[in-house]
């Protein structure tokens, strides 16, 4: 899903790779993946972001930027 998502958004259908994003974070939830969550939320966050779905871009990134934290994946 993920790849699917910068697929979509390559081609400039971000609708789509929104919907991607979202898939391949529910999946990756499920099975406790916290760093694929982390980084495809900062991905999607510029797909919400070019949507002009500002407040779900930056919870999108909020988001990614704790559960870094947590798993200890700083800069």
């Amino acid at each position: 899903m993920w790849s699917l998502c910068f697929l979509c958004r390559a081609t400039g259908r971000l609708d789509e790779a929104i919907a991607y994003g979202e898939q391949s974070v529910a999946i990756a939830r499920a099975a406790e993946l916290h760093d694929q969550v982390a980084q495809t939320l900062n991905d999607l966050s510029f797909h919400y972001l070019g949507r002009g779905r500002t407040a779900e871009g930056f919870a999108a990134l909020e988001e990614a930027g704790r559960l870094w934290r947590q798993v200890g994946n700083l800069p």
